[in-house]
């Protein structure tokens, strides 16, 4: 398990400020490293700030429109998406997948019930995807 907060190791990285204010916004910052230090086990998909920002201007939306509170319940359900329990590791994850045949709809943390669908296959843990995206080693920035 990694020693540093999760705050820590977004602010390792220059192009995740957005991700980093927007679960401070939401309290999942302060919450998952409460969670991490009791023994949870999370796996965060982090898309980079170009990332985000793509996705809000294809909603018309800003940065700032984000952090209004009304947002604050659909920020909180958008971050909680991109997280899953019970992995450790990307081998842990493309493992799981394997063995349940190669193919698995996840379910995240949002309690609006959203899934992620996970491929792997026996090339190993690099032939893991996440909706068709392949993992690397650098998604996975933050193990708690």
């Amino acid at each position: 398990r990694n020693a540093r907060t999760l705050g820590e190791a977004l602010k390792s990285r220059g192009d995740l400020h957005l991700l980093h204010k927007l679960l401070a916004f939401t309290g999942l910052e302060a919450s998952l490293d409460w969670r991490a230090k009791r023994g949870s086990k999370n796996v965060m998909f982090v898309p980079v700030d170009a990332a985000l920002k793509r996705q809000l201007s294809k909603r018309g939306m800003t940065e700032d429109d984000l952090f209004h509170g009304s947002m604050r319940n659909g920020v909180d359900r958008m971050c909680r998406s991109l997280m899953m329990c019970g992995f450790s590791d990307i081998s842990t994850m493309w493992l799981g997948v394997l063995h349940l045949g190669g193919h698995v709809e996840a379910q995240t943390l949002c309690p609006c019930g959203s899934t992620v669908t996970l491929t792997a296959s026996n090339s190993g843990a690099s032939s893991l995807t996440i909706g068709g995206a392949k993992v690397l080693a650098g998604d996975l920035l933050w193990q708690g």
